[in-house]
């Protein structure tokens, strides 16, 4: 049955091998995370167990990560067959887990199948960055079997298992801190270690508290260790996300009223999943009559629960396993813009579905009929599961069908709008991105990343001075946030306003000073600014910040010729060379030094010509700047003749192009090649 189950689920969700990456997370999670990308190195080792995550620590989850780019690449249908895998395991492991604990194997089977292919299992399957989810539920049901072991024949042996595979689950996922809990539950059910029914019957106060504090007191001392562990998880977990910002963002009453209204939607969502989607806006203020309705739900549910405690014990077991593993992600602690998230019942949906199933065999255990319908309605609801999973999963292969869903079943979700837009834009359909983002800003017009977004998309349909406002607007929102100026300062450069661009960009600059592309446009603004010595030190940074950019290197070539550091500049254009061998402008720049410097030492008319027919051979016959480059060649090479073909090639181009300085500076070349003399550029 496991394996019948473990194979059932992995066909059911290998479609994803087809889906791509999704643009909300998983770029930060490994797209463009340095740390994950370079693959499995020791260094990436290290800064998993030193670093955050995206705001999270969980080195062993980020490991995985690192393997998968290790072994595929950046495949995202490897990446999300590795959590199918996970997920797969995780739905056997947790149906032996329940028949060696409760004995039960039809109701075991029914709730692992119930818990495998659930709708609400997508988002933690078919996203890579929910690598988290999957792994740490399996390493959760192994600390628990691992457990049961130990409570079934306690020895320091395999309480030490025990204990070891509790500690490298909680390098999976913070989430783990609600086990030790969760475990105390099974001591209750169906370990039956705990009985406080029993407890409660006891005569008198005293003694029913003396009779619970007595059974309570050793299960309790021995998950010591794990509470010291957790509690280190959670204040790491605590510093790592920035709670304290969110906690200060959303008062207490809010908070509160979201957490009651959650859970009830997820309960919701458990009996009939439908309009899931990838995120579900938080509403700043809820209806008086949802929250008093939810309350009441929540309310009535856990006294009924309590009331059967001792003749039906699963039913509390499975709720306050629910609503205890949810305690982390509920709302109380606000970590991001969600309200609430599909991938956050993972671990919680065991509980409800334990008590559904134990709680329907109760149900229809009285006649033979009922028990037939109750077969029935179980294998109806497995193959409707599998059904509405399947078609989930058709949602997650493009994100473009994903968010368009998700804005359609939910409302005023501006993020959704926001990220719709980034996707129109990065596939080129700008007027369809403005659109997206013009209703996401409708929505929410106090998003600063959102007013640069519509300045980008403005700025490629040719709408400047919409873009400007739009930048102006991001800077105003927030002056601190370098993303605003670098965006208003690449506008202005645009517009000409070339000063007032310098100025943004060293503004930016003081708060995010390891900007790369930004010290590449200040260093190119600056040198045709014929501000060649403010130009450098920008253009130095640019190589510093990466080593291996060829732009970098070419950029610092051009700033040192301009300074006239011709030797210099020759051993930075070669670097952009071999970096990028067909880099047409390196490959110009260099053959221009070549062919043209006053220095003999330095000129070399073979290679200068070399280097420039490969120019124009990339260049084709749109740009003149390599012909003018190649008669300069051929000149300094005694090859006179064919140095007057190309520049009178490039004095055409020029000419055709509505461009006479530029020809008459190319002419006077061409008169000194009739004379059988060469270019000789002043250094």
């Amino acid at each position: 049955m496991a394996l019948v189950l473990a194979a059932i689920t992995f066909l059911l969700f290998s479609p994803v091998r087809h889906h791509q990456f999704n643009y909300f997370d998983d770029f930060p999670y490994v797209l463009e995370n340095p740390v994950v990308l370079q693959g499995f190195t020791w260094d990436g080792v290290k800064a998993a167990f030193t670093q955050a995550h995206f705001h999270v620590w969980h080195p062993l989850t980020t490991l995985t990560h690192m393997l998968d780019v290790e072994l595929f690449g950046v495949n995202a249908g490897a990446h999300l067959l590795v959590n199918v895998l996970l997920h797969s395991l995780s739905a056997a492991l947790l149906f032996l887990l329940l028949v060696r604990m409760t004995r039960e194997f039809w109701l075991s089977a029914i709730v692992a199948a119930l818990f495998a292919w659930h709708p609400l299992r997508v988002e933690s399957v078919a996203w890579v960055s929910e690598r988290k989810d999957v792994l740490s539920t399996l390493f959760w049901l192994l600390t628990t079997l691992a457990y049961v072991r130990y409570t079934e024949r306690p020895g320091r042996r395999r309480y030490l298992i025990f204990l070891c595979t509790f500690a490298v689950a909680c390098l999976t996922k913070p989430m783990l801190v609600t086990l030790p809990f969760a475990l105390l539950l099974l001591d209750v059910w169906p370990l039956s270690r705990l009985s406080p029914a029993a407890a409660f019957n006891a005569p008198g106060m005293a003694a029913r508290f003396d009779a619970l504090r007595g059974s309570l007191a050793p299960l309790l001392r021995e998950k010591i260790p794990l509470f010291i562990m957790i509690f280190f998880l959670a204040v790491a977990t605590y510093h790592f996300q920035d709670a304290g910002d969110a906690v200060k963002e959303f008062p207490l009453a809010s908070r509160v009223q979201n957490a009651t209204v959650a859970y009830a939607a997820y309960l919701g969502k458990t009996l009939w999943p439908e309009s899931l989607a990838v995120l579900y806006p938080r509403r700043d203020t809820l209806p008086l009559i949802e929250v008093l309705f939810a309350c009441a739900l929540l309310l009535a549910i856990t006294a009924t629960c309590l009331r059967f405690l001792r003749a039906r014990p699963f039913l509390a077991v499975g709720w306050f396993w629910y609503l205890g593993t949810l305690v982390p992600v509920i709302g109380f602690i606000q970590v991001g813009e969600q309200a609430m998230a599909d991938r956050y019942t993972y671990v919680p949906g065991i509980g409800l579905f334990i008590m559904l199933v134990w709680g329907a065999r109760e149900l229809v255990n009285r006649t033979p009929a009922m028990r037939w319908a109750g077969r029935a309605a179980a294998a109806l609801a497995m193959v409707a599961c599998l059904v509405l999973t399947s078609r989930q999963l058709r949602l997650w292969r493009d994100p473009l069908d994903l968010f368009t869903h998700t804005a359609r079943v939910t409302r005023d979700n501006a993020t959704a709008y926001f990220v719709l837009g980034s996707i129109s834009y990065d596939r080129g359909d700008f007027l369809r991105a403005f659109e997206h983002v013009q209703t996401g800003l409708r929505i929410r017009p106090w998003e600063q990343r959102a007013h640069i977004q519509m300045g980008n998309t403005l700025v490629a349909i040719q709408r400047r001075e919409e873009a400007l406002r739009h930048y102006t607007e991001a800077v105003r929102l927030r002056p601190d946030f370098a993303g605003g100026r670098f965006g208003l300062a690449f506008c202005l450069q645009q517009l000409g306003r070339y000063e007032e661009a310098v100025a943004q960009y060293r503004e930016g600059l003081r708060t995010d000073p390891g900007n790369l592309q930004v010290h590449l446009n200040l260093g190119t603004l600056l040198s045709g600014l014929d501000k060649p010595a403010e130009a450098l030190p920008h253009c130095q940074r640019a190589v510093e910040l990466e080593p291996a950019n060829a732009d970098a290197h070419f950029r610092l070539a051009v700033a040192l010729a301009d300074l006239r550091r011709a030797r210099e500049a020759i051993r930075h254009y070669g670097l952009a060379i071999r970096l990028q061998p067909d880099s047409a402008l390196a490959l110009n720049g260099l053959a221009w030094l070549l062919a043209t410097h006053p220095d003999p030492q330095l000129r070399n008319g073979p290679e200068a010509v070399r280097l420039a027919l490969r120019a124009c051979e990339l260049h084709g016959r749109q740009y003149a700047v390599p012909w003018d480059t190649l008669a300069a060649a051929y000149a300094e090479g005694g090859r006179f003749q064919e140095a007057i073909e190309a520049a009178g090639r490039a004095i055409d181009m020029v000419n055709a192009a509505g461009q006479p300085a530029q020809a008459a500076e190319i002419l006077q070349r061409l008169e000194l090649y009739r004379s059988g003399r060469p270019f000789r550029d002043r250094q």
